[in-house]
């Protein structure tokens, strides 16, 4: 089985051997079964058949002109991990096949590749006890998809993992990947970290970003309040319909307001968001659904870049809209004065009938100070004007119902 990423394009086949069945990528004619004559011998060691296994593939590389893949310890562990998940039946019970193909591909290629990378592939395949590690080279070398893996003249780095079962059955799993720059052959063997313990969605996935991120060398990012509220905020109005009919992504017209209300007036020196829409679960798969783009990894890589906000909804059908925004701010979190609100910004006056996102920043801190209990939509209605000049009143003010500075700075948002 053959698989093979760029950007968010995939490409996927199936392989076993001995009694190999070949199927060509999807959406192409099924090919005719292959035969591999059976020398009934018993495989070596797991870490000896991985390094027989490279030693093939680099010998057919070399073979056809191109430069041999260098190893990488971290693509090894990975490699190892799938081989195990296979031989102990993870493909049965996930979709009722003997091979399968992860569905983190990308996030993979991101752990190994901390510079970047531009292409990644995977090919699987099975050997039974008795047939030998030389057919199974074969067969890949017969099979378009999976030689077009072993032959790539832009891959540069590899991992090889290889797991046998309690039955004799050998599992193989080769991750591919083009690395930016050289790749490291001596990097740390890690895996996926396990999560320190119970998070939501939007915590988990920026707990992966953070790992890529110190794997990368960049510091972590951490999440603003007004960030995440607007991006939730933009992923319920997609979910809503506000891209159009049978539309699910656009970009928001406002952001530029956004980051004014969540870190300060002239405090973003660089900023930009992401959206997407995925029936990925997981926050790792989440992550690698936009780690696959390159345009999305490189907002999400970007050295410079110190604030985000995270907002995922889910429709009744378990799709998953998602929004993300990240800004270079000269603080990463709102300076504040104690007592002051982390609500975010007001710059200008409201009154009734002003929309958007300073009245929602205007929402949450009544609603802080307790003088609001409705929803924060944005809108600067009656009962909102009713709520700010209760404020006032306490505060001795005049009762406007208008957000002059005096009022703005008393509630923590100027």
């Amino acid at each position: 089985m053959a698989r093979k990423q760029w950007l968010a394009a995939v490409v996927t086949g199936a392989l076993s051997a001995v009694g190999l069945v070949l199927a060509s990528p999807a959406h192409a004619a099924m090919q005719p079964s292959v035969a591999v004559r059976p020398q009934w011998v018993t495989h070596p060691a797991e870490t000896d058949a991985e390094t027989q296994l490279l030693d093939l593939l680099n010998g057919a590389r070399i073979a056809s002109g191109l430069k041999p893949l260098v190893r990488i310890p971290t693509l090894d562990n990975f490699a190892r991990q799938w081989s195990g998940f296979m031989a102990e039946g993870g493909c049965q019970v996930r979709q009722q096949t003997n091979l399968c193909h992860r569905t983190d591909l990308a996030l993979v290629a991101s752990i190994g590749s901390p510079k970047g990378w531009t292409w990644a592939g995977e090919n699987v395949g099975r050997v039974p006890d008795g047939g030998t590690l030389e057919s199974l080279h074969q067969a890949f070398m017969n099979s378009t998809g999976h030689r077009e893996n072993a032959l790539n003249v832009y891959y540069n780095a590899v991992g090889v993992g290889v797991s046998i079962d309690p039955n004799g059955m050998l599992y193989v799993t080769f991750e591919f990947v083009a690395t930016v720059g050289a790749p490291n052959s001596s990097g740390p063997m890690l895996g996926f970290p396990e999560l320190p313990g119970e998070m939501s969605n939007e915590d988990a996935f920026l707990f992966y970003l953070n790992f890529l991120r110190q794997q990368a060398g960049v510091r972590p990012l951490v999440r603003n309040a007004v960030l995440d509220r607007e991006t939730e905020y933009w992923s319920q109005r997609r979910l809503d319909g506000a891209c159009g009919e049978f539309v699910r992504n656009c970009y928001r017209r406002d952001l530029g307001t956004v980051i004014k209300s969540a870190v300060g007036l002239g405090r973003a020196q660089w900023w930009g968001d992401l959206v997407g829409v995925t029936q990925a679960s997981e926050p790792s798969a989440q992550l690698s659904w936009f780690t696959s783009s390159a345009p999305m990894r490189r907002v999400l890589m970007r050295p410079d870049i110190n604030s985000i906000g995270i907002g995922i909804v889910t429709d009744e059908i378990g799709m998953n809209y998602m929004s993300v925004t990240v800004a270079t701010a000269r603080n990463a979190v709102n300076p504040r004065s104690p007592g002051g609100s982390a609500c975010g910004w007001v710059q200008t006056t409201l009154r009734l009938r002003s929309k958007g996102v300073p009245v929602r920043v205007l929402q949450c801190a009544l609603a802080e100070k307790g003088f609001w209990t409705g929803p924060i939509d944005g809108n600067f209605t009656t009962a909102v004007g009713t709520a700010l000049k209760g404020f006032q009143r306490s505060k001795r003010l005049r009762a406007t119902g208008l957000t002059d500075f005096r009022t703005r700075r008393l509630l923590g948002v100027s």
